[in-house]
């Protein structure tokens, strides 16, 4: 849908916001079906992806900290499963060897980290200087290879 409709165009947001719930839907699905930390992982990657393109508000602020507070809190969990694992015979806890728990674990505490960093410097660079961060989303697009400087 994405390369079929104008960005930021009506059709386009409607379609986003679909997406959204579906995958909102599948993340309550699966913890409900015993998948618990992925499920909630789901809703922590997606819910905070909505809050990025939304307007800054007490509603966005409120469902940031508190999904930082969730991610941490898993983050947490998984590092106590990785150390039961660790020290489990064979390195397992659930069928789950112990390295992947700790992945998990660095997983969530890169998303959380980047997140609150993210916040900070947009807001720091919007006082600095207004233009830096179209900057940085220039850079970002660079370093995501969307753009391409040098062509090899």
């Amino acid at each position: 849908m994405a390369l079929l409709v104008k960005k930021g165009g009506t059709v386009h947001r409607r379609s986003g916001l679909l997406f959204v719930y579906a995958m909102l839907v599948m993340g309550i699905s699966a913890s409900l079906l015993g998948n618990v930390g992925g499920g909630v992982m789901t809703v922590y990657f997606v819910g905070t992806a909505l809050t990025t393109v939304r307007p800054v508000s007490a509603w966005t602020r409120t469902f940031d900290v508190a999904a930082l507070m969730v991610v941490v809190g898993l983050a947490l969990l998984a590092i106590g499963d990785g150390v039961k694992a660790f020290n489990s015979p064979g390195g397992v806890l659930n069928g789950v060897p112990f390295v992947m728990h700790f992945f998990l674990a660095t997983v969530m505490i890169l998303a959380a980290g980047w997140r609150r960093a993210h916040h900070a410097i947009r807001r720091a660079s919007w006082r600095a200087a207004p233009g830096a961060p179209f900057v940085a989303d220039v850079l970002r697009a660079v370093y995501r290879g969307r753009i391409v400087l040098l062509d090899p």
